[in-house]
């Protein structure tokens, strides 16, 4: 039954059974922690026989049919030969030797030496990467310096280690190190030679080396394997239960008290827990008939399985609920699971599979997924940490969670989010092989993140899907399977290829990631391929830049306006706060020399596309709010008939502050100036001639600090070297060219303006080439806040440049909000309009009157129009009109399941306009924006599908009601507020059947408007035992804006 109640419109059908599960996992909140008590405490402290019997991850049938594959197929033997050649070299090892070669607790851990880099040459080490010192296996406690080939420490720690760590006089030499580090005259940090060593030899080669032996025992049966394996495991299983990060790391020491986790750090240590996990299963059939090692331990089998249990298994189970065991979003859940299926104990799995599903009011990144995936993750599928290299390890880690969750008949794969993992990395897909560099991901040259083949193998067996079918390795003679990493070895084969050809239009042309905050502007075909992006979206999820409405350019396979991408370092330095995440560093504009002052979501105005044409309209104001009325880009890319040249107008809008600092980056420094005439390049930085590359000099707290950087507010201009200055208030060009791919960017001035060329390095080291940074600066001395207007038309193409001339031209009236150039090219001349008030109609030169947001014409050489395009109004010339005016409209219905909406629409329109057209969601301060996929008319009403993704944007356990308040309480981590404004989102019971307008979050609680009772939210739709509050992108009655467009061709 439909209903129709104030606020409703939705349908009043419960979610689909069981949460997209096939089995119901019932488990109450609040016994979480009882049940937790049960499994840690009874199963790690119980003295009877351990539950686990055999091997669990993979059956004898999976077992014979790797070993049979690997005897008879060379493609199977090639995928695993890294296995066994690190197997058969540590299986060389005597047992003595693998005993001591696993530090004991109390030897420090830290997975840099400093940030300082190298005690002789510096930071000349760091272009090598973070972690490039090497730690030789032959050459136990020494590291080397890639660069000039140093060692450290100067002492023998082995013999300062057998005493016990207590012999002093064992610190000999110039580089001491006693595990806590050596300490540089003059400097506050220490240099962490042995730890780094500790930290590295863990991970570089104890942990690959016992996981590799353990396959081998499992790929070949061959018990050796198996004994050196179980050597190692035994005794780290001795050290385990004393590892704590927290006292023994160098970065809890020097940076931060509460980094916590066991042998590294809480993050890392869910891939070290997981492999262990995994080498304990995989050799444990070999313990009872491994008497060499029973007689080494004084132990009998039983007494070494116990050992195995408690003193790892367990302990990773412990460490996982004291977050000691803790990354991101689905890292521990992966190594909870894999633990209690390895661990055979069905009362530890049956808790694990409720807690990863149910657990809610921990922290974030604990939340079960059933809340996690409509809380947590954007619709287009990927978690809230902004950076591309980042969220994707939510979704690796979350299908592998899935994939596993099977064994315990829970299926999600039918959740329109889990669907949209695994399409992630064709919907961030800008250019060819380019995926965009938001945040602390990629870098200036490399950004691609593609699905791999496992997961692609995952989602074509449970979607069907032709598009997944070509990431999957090619088998030889085209039967049975590929093999590309060990556990493909245990898998069925592939099945049948599709009868259909995949579908990638979708992901080819321009489009829309709403709940992101990303447009991807697209054009071109095959090598001419190009796209723009602008991002504005939400970055405050973790490892985001202060970077909104920040624009990326792709084109013929190059990033011709690259982003810096992920940063020296991701810790406690200077330069991730000072340059690679700071507003400088990116091509956006800054306000009164200061980066922008949070990492809140703009808003999205305009997105509209066609096929010579993409234009994106968005502002946001927020990330100045003190400070800026005004700060909106309006950009657009149009095609030239040339199929290799095409260009970007780019109008950026700021008001507010006292002056205004607009940047763009070119991807080298070999740049040619024409019409403008730079000074010589200075000494120093674009701080000053005095003041030093990298020093935080207009923060006085922190201009001459060691640690506590991430606070920094200022211009970061120390990172930027010879600088060259110019006034001007006429056009010029700044021309790029690397082999036959031309980047020329005219600047058009709309007042004199101080420009700057400086140079920027990549993760702020200059070690690295450098890029040529361009910046226009508008300063103001009045008392009224600064208003400026920057213009620039960025051209790119190959072989010879098609753009002639490039001016604005007048306006009647002339505006600050309105932009008209016109761009004479090789075809003739386009006449590119944009405004902030479409609703006032300008006069042009030569007949032309545009009221609209955006327009371009194309004229041809004898001044014939040719080509048009209009969003939001109309343009025209002479007797000639185009009109492309906003449709509006309402929600009458919304239908979740099917991904449909019905609206009211007023004007007139065709269903095929409407396809991959913007939808725009309004109600109080929310808005949400999507794209339709399809478009059908029923009556005077549209139903339109908005493609398969999820518009439930909350999801939380309803706790205390207050009715008199209109609030209810909640444990569930609710991110909503954070995320973008909430204001006016429709909210309802479980079974829909009441309905609300979502006031506010706070913390803990949410207040609602409406007229139903709010007694209404104890309604248990699904008879689970717990009662949630549903809230949703839009409902019925929000307001509906489709933004209008029209292309015109002769």
């Amino acid at each position: 039954m439909m209903i129709t109640a104030r606020g409703s419109g939705q349908e009043s059908s419960p979610p689909s059974a069981k949460w997209y599960c096939r089995r119901n996992a019932p488990m109450r909140v609040l016994s979480i922690i009882l049940v937790t008590a049960v499994c840690l405490g009874v199963a790690v402290g119980k003295a009877d026989t351990v539950p686990k019997k055999t091997i669990a991850l993979f059956t004898p049938e999976q077992i014979q049919s790797a070993r049979h594959r690997l005897a008879h197929e060379e493609p199977a033997r090639q995928a695993v030969q890294d296995v066994l050649q690190m197997a058969q070299q540590w299986v060389q090892f005597s047992d003595d030797y693998l005993r001591e070669t696993i530090p004991p607790p109390q030897v420090p851990r830290a997975f840099n030496i400093s940030f300082s880099g190298c005690p002789v040459c510096g930071r000349e080490t760091f272009k090598y990467g973070n972690y490039g010192f090497e730690t030789p296996l032959e050459k136990p406690w020494k590291v080397i310096c890639p660069n000039c080939k140093s060692e450290f420490p100067s002492n023998d720690f082995g013999a300062f280690l057998k005493s016990g760590m207590k012999d002093r006089s064992l610190l000999t030499g110039d580089y001491p190190d006693d595990g806590w580090g050596w300490k540089k005259p003059g400097e506050e940090k220490k240099y962490w030679f042995v730890a780094y060593y500790c930290h590295w030899h863990w991970m570089r080669h104890i942990i690959p080396a016992v996981h590799n032996l353990a396959r081998a025992y499992l790929l070949t049966g061959d018990s050796r394997y198996a004994h050196k394996a179980l050597v190692m495991l035994c005794r780290i299983a001795d050290y385990y239960p004393d590892m704590d990060h927290n006292k023994q790391s160098r970065y809890a020491t020097e940076f931060q008290p509460s980094y916590t986790g066991k042998i590294v750090n809480a993050i890392w240590e869910t891939g070290v827990a997981t492999n262990l996990a995994e080498a304990v299963d995989f050799v444990w059939d070999a313990i009872d008939n491994d008497t060499e090692l029973q007689r080494a331990l004084g132990k009998d089998a039983e007494a070494i399985r116990q050992h195995l249990y408690r003193n790892l298994l367990m302990e990773f189970i412990k460490a996982i609920k004291e977050e000691r065991i803790s990354g991101n979003y689905g890292m521990h859940q992966k190594t909870l699971l894999t633990t209690a299926i390895v661990s055979q104990d069905p009362e530890l799995l049956k808790w694990s599979v409720d807690y990863l599903l149910n657990n809610t009011g921990d922290r974030y990144t604990h939340e079960g997924l059933q809340f996690a995936l409509v809380n947590l993750f954007f619709r287009e599928g990927m978690g809230h940490e902004s950076a591309p290299g980042y969220h994707f390890i939510w979704n690796q880690e979350v299908a592998r969670i899935c994939n596993y969750l099977l064994r315990a008949d829970v299926n999600l794969f039918g959740h329109p989010t889990v669907k949209r993992l695994f399409y992630y990395p064709f919907e961030m897909s800008a250019a060819k092989g380019f995926t965009p560099t938001i945040g602390d991901s990629g870098g200036v040259d490399i950004s691609r993140i593609d699905l791999p083949a496992w997961m692609a193998e995952i989602a074509y067996r449970q979607y069907g899907d032709p598009l997944f079918y070509p990431l999957l390795p090619k088998p030889q003679n085209n039967a049975g399977r590929a093999y590309t990493q060990f556990s493909d070895l245990f898998q069925p084969d592939f099945p049948p290829a599709p009868s259909a050809q995949p579908n990638t239009s979708r992901y080819e042309r321009s489009r829309l990631l709403g709940d992101y905050g990303l447009a991807i502007l697209r054009g071109g075909q095959g090598e001419n391929q190009r796209a723009l992006t602008l991002y504005y979206g939400w970055a405050g999820g973790g490892h985001g830049h202060y970077d909104r409405l920040n624009i990326e350019l792709f084109a013929f396979g190059k990033k011709l306006l690259p982003d810096l991408g992920y940063p020296q370092f991701a810790a406690d330095d200077p330069e991730p706060p000072g340059w690679t995440q700071h507003t400088v560093s990116h091509c956006t504009v800054m306000v009164d020399a200061q980066r922008q002052a949070n990492l809140a979501r703009g808003r999205l105005h305009r997105f509209a596309q066609s096929a010579w044409v993409q234009f994106v309209d968005a502002s946001a104001e927020s990330v100045y709010p003190d400070k800026a009325s005004l700060y909106r880009r309006q950009t657009a890319m149009i095609d030239l008939p040339a199929a290799d040249a095409f260009y970007v107008v780019d109008v950026f809008h700021v008001q507010g502050g006292r002056q205004h600092h607009y940047s763009l980056h070119l991807p080298g420094t070999e740049v040619v100036f024409q019409g403008i005439a730079f000074s010589e390049p200075r000494n120093g930085t674009l701080a000053g001639d005095e003041v030093p590359f990298g020093k935080m000099y207009d923060d006085p707290q922190r201009a001459n600090a060691t640690s506590g950087f991430h606070g920094y507010t200022g211009s970061g201009f120390a990172f930027l070297t010879d600088p060259q200055e110019a006034q001007s208030d006429r056009p010029w060009l700044a021309s790029w060219r690397q082999d036959d791919i031309r980047l020329r960017i005219h600047w058009l001035p709309t007042q004199r303006t101080h420009f700057i060329a400086c140079n920027g390095y990549p993760k702020g080291n200059r070690a690295n080439p450098p890029l040529k940074y361009l910046i226009a600066h508008t300063q103001t001395e009045g008392a009224e806040p600064l208003r400026s207007t920057f213009v620039t038309v960025i051209e790119a193409a190959r072989s010879s440049p098609l753009i002639r001339n490039v001016r604005l031209f007048p306006l009647a009236p002339d505006s600050a909000d309105t932009v008209a150039i016109e761009v004479s090219h090789r075809y003739g001349r386009d006449v590119v309009f944009l405004s902030l008030t479409p609703e006032k109609q300008t006069e042009l030169p030569d007949g032309i009157a545009c009221s609209a947001a955006f327009a371009v014409m194309r004229f041809d050489n004898e001044g014939k129009l040719r080509q048009a395009f209009v969003t939001g109004g109309e343009a025209s010339c002479g007797t000639w009109r185009l009109h492309a005016h906003d449709l509006k409209g309402n929600v009458e219905q919304v239908l979740p399941d099917k991904h449909e909406v019905v609206v009211n629409l007023w004007g007139n329109i065709g269903g095929e306009d409407l396809l991959h057209r913007l939808i725009l969601f309004r109600a109080g301060e929310h808005q949400a924006e999507y794209e339709i996929f399809r478009a059908a008319r029923e009556g005077k009403r549209w139903r339109l599908w908005l493609g398969d993704y999820e518009f439930l944007r909350g999801r939380a356990l309803v706790g205390e009601i207050d009715e008199a308040q209109r609030t209810v309480r909640t444990p569930t981590v609710l991110a909503l507020d954070a995320v973008a404004p909430v204001q006016g989102m429709a909210v309802s019971n479980e079974a829909r059947t009441a309905w609300w307008r979502l006031k506010s979050t706070r913390r803990g609680e949410v207040m609602l408007d409406g007229d139903a009772p709010l007694t209404s939210l104890r309604a248990d739709a699904d008879g689970d035992g717990r009662a949630v509050l549903l809230v949703w992108d839009f409902g019925a009655g929000d307001n509906v804006l489709i933004p209008g467009q029209a292309d015109y061709r002769r």
